[in-house]
């Protein structure tokens, strides 16, 4: 489940075997469930190599990148995500913040380069 404090409207969650786009309505129901029932409503979707592809994200051997973004991939069934964008490549002590979901790197893209990921899931995940 996705606390309610990591939605903003354009995030794509799952929610009752669809994947919607939030807009206001969906967050405000979420904090309403989240403050009444102290649990959120939506499920996260997680990141596949399809996703990254249609929007947007490059792979060069281990790292996804767009823009400035770069993801690091530790794994081939396990995708989560490390970035390095934020300091230079060759230096050692760069931050890692792992990514899973799409609305985190949605997140994180949009906090990075000030731009929305354009994606409709219900095409791209069947």
């Amino acid at each position: 489940m996705i606390p309610v404090e990591q939605l903003r409207v354009g995030n794509w969650i799952a929610w009752r075997d669809q994947y919607i786009k939030l807009a206001y309505h969906h967050i405000r129901i979420a904090t309403i469930h989240s403050v009444m029932d102290d649990k959120p409503v939506y499920e996260p979707i997680y990141l596949t190599r399809e996703i990254l592809e249609n929007v947007g994200f490059t792979k060069s051997g281990n790292y996804w990148f767009k823009k400035n973004v770069y993801l690091y991939e530790w794994g081939i069934t396990n995708i989560s995500f490390y970035n390095r964008s934020i300091m230079d490549n060759d230096d050692p002590r760069y931050t890692c913040i792992e990514i899973k979901s799409f609305h985190q790197l949605q997140n994180y893209f949009f906090a990075l380069e000030g731009e929305e990921l354009e994606i409709d899931l219900n095409t791209v995940i069947a």
